[in-house]
């Protein structure tokens, strides 16, 4: 991988932690030697390991996204894809806006439970 290719990487790295963390209130930055030690992209204290890849071309994947999408045009409906490789599990795809509005609600709840778990005093 070429440098110009890990500067946009890293420049998308950014971008989305700066996005959820705008969006949930949280502390998020690009985990640094993640490519070289393994382990997620992004270091944020929410209930989900989160993986981004940025890529010149859209993968075979997101144009089916963009079928589901244009299927929901003028409905209410949230458009996904469900892709299933041979001997993988079903994987589901969906466009980041669709996915912090359905994760708003476990991460507050991770929230609670985290912060209730912090002041509980322990017996020893």
């Amino acid at each position: 991988m070429g440098k110009s290719q890990r500067d946009k990487g890293a420049r998308v790295e950014r971008d989305i932690a700066k996005a959820l963390a705008a969006y949930f209130g949280v502390k998020a930055k690009r985990r640094l030697g993640q490519a070289r030690d393994g382990g997620e992209d992004l270091d944020i204290d929410i209930p989900f390991t989160i993986e981004v890849k940025a890529r010149a071309e859209a993968p075979a994947a997101q144009k089916f996204l963009e079928q589901a999408h244009e299927a929901a045009k003028d409905t209410a409906r949230m458009p996904i894809a469900i892709i299933k490789g041979d001997r993988k599990p079903p994987v589901v795809l969906m466009y980041l806006t669709d996915w912090l509005e359905l994760a708003m609600p476990t991460v507050m709840q991770y929230e609670r439970e985290s912060h209730h778990r912090g002041s509980r005093k322990v017996d020893a």
